[in-house]
């Protein structure tokens, strides 16, 4: 057990020898790893102690099990199988909960109020304490228990990213937003938990983390300092610019006359209009927290330098004999003032689409011009070469990955006779 934990260990002999006579248990390793399969283990024993059967066993912890667990409270001297799961849990995190077969094993005492409330404090998240200010293991807690989020800075984490995850489980934003990890990593779960704040703040009283026509109907068309008396958007606004790569904002004490430099440096870099410093319009605000941005925006709403290709879009589909659809005036792309597209270099194996970028194709598109709306001069029309033949999974994202794509896509741009400084882009979804 070179790898494996002594209590991790006993954690496992303990959960087989609860559960194991049940038929719908899958014995554990006794390996002492604190990984998933201890993790699925102890979520399998929350299932069955709850009484869930037959596919409902599944080491997953969905929404039908977190609507299923039970509240505990402290203090509470009663043996429990449910508190022994959660102290489990808690030390299979690196919390200092009773261990198996010691006498606080299975009952609420101190040193799991202590244990429970060491990760309370590290991830900042206070919503769930009682009256006397301990924590209660709610739905929530629960959730957090049943997972490998961590609370603490791990390697290669971002200390300022923390105090973002930590701001996002504190009061301000709970209990809505729900328990997050808080370790320094930029993942899905943070961005989710960035957007459900922006919709928080905007007047919308359940966040979900997914931005819509609902979202993008309740944001502001301008935030000023005199807007925001509270101060809860200069702290939106900083942490999105951080995450956008604007890490000279100050996180730790976000300000508007920080933010009126770094809007507009970030609004000149998107190409949104400014209207004034320290004024964050519809468009900045989506643009940071959406990569599509404000999909209901126009040319008139972009910052158009003469000479260069300013509005673009990408397609799948073939546009051979179809080129006419940027320059007829009947046209909508021609209204929008497309100056480039972004086309497929090669398809997929076994496509559901033929999208693939064809010589004739290029040679169509190279032929057209482009006359800017504001200075009336011309200018080529521009091709953004796309290469994606899969990356629509994590199982694809193998080390190498990259390199390989790369050389792939070398070799593509070559075929269609694409000049050496092109920049190529490569896309996963």
């Amino acid at each position: 057990m070179a790898d494996g934990r002594d209590d991790v260990q006993e954690i496992q002999a303990w959960l087989n020898s609860v559960f194991g006579s049940n038929s719908e248990w899958e014995s554990l390793d006794e390996d002492g790893i604190a990984g998933w399969g201890t993790i699925r283990g102890i979520i399998r024993g929350l299932q069955l102690e709850l009484g869930f059967s037959g596919t409902d066993v599944d080491g997953v912890f969905g929404n039908d099990l977190k609507a299923a667990v039970p509240d505990l409270t402290p203090p509470t001297s009663e043996d429990q199988t449910f508190i022994s799961i959660a102290q489990s849990a808690l030390r299979v995190k690196g919390y200092n909960a009773p261990a198996v077969g010691t006498g606080e094993f299975g009952h609420f005492s101190d040193l799991t109020v202590e244990a429970l409330g060491t990760m309370c404090d590290d991830a900042n998240y206070h919503a769930t304490e009682n009256d006397y200010g301990n924590p209660v293991i709610t739905d929530e807690i629960w959730k957090g228990l049943c997972s490998q989020d961590a609370y603490v800075l791990v390697s290669g984490g971002d200390t300022e990213i923390r105090t973002i995850q930590r701001r996002l489980n504190g009061p301000g934003y709970q209990p809505q937003l729900g328990l997050a990890p808080a370790d320094g990593i930029v993942t899905p779960q943070m961005t989710r938990a960035l957007i459900s704040a922006v919709q928080l703040i905007s007047g919308i009283k359940s966040p979900d983390g997914y931005w819509g026509d609902n979202t993008q109907a309740e944001i502001p068309s301008v935030m000023t300092e005199q807007d925001d008396s509270s101060g809860v958007w200069a702290d939106v606004l900083t942490y999105g610019l951080y995450l956008n790569g604007f890490d000279f904002v100050n996180v730790q004490s976000p300000n508007w006359i920080d933010l009126e430099r770094t809007l507009y440096q970030f609004a000149s870099f998107m190409r949104l209009n400014v209207i004034g410093e320290g004024v964050a319009t519809e468009d900045m605000i989506t643009a940071l927290f959406i990569s599509h941005g404000n999909q209901s925006r126009g040319f008139d709403y972009i910052i158009a330098e003469p000479g260069e290709h300013v509005m673009g879009i990408d397609l799948a589909t073939r546009l051979e004999d179809k080129t006419d659809t940027f320059s007829n005036d009947d046209a909508v792309l021609s209204s929008m003032h497309i100056s480039f597209v972004g086309r497929y270099m090669q398809n997929a194996p076994d496509p559901v689409l033929d999208k693939e970028m064809t010589l004739e194709e290029i040679d169509q598109l190279l032929e057209m011009t482009v006359e800017d709306p504001d200075t009336g001069m011309i200018i080529g029309f521009g091709i953004a070469p796309i290469w994606q033949t899969s990356a629509n999974g994590p199982d694809y994202f193998i080390p190498g990955r990259g390199t390989t794509d790369a050389q792939l896509a070398h070799t593509r741009a070559d075929a269609l006779g694409m000049p050496g400084d092109v920049t190529i882009f490569l896309l996963c979804s």
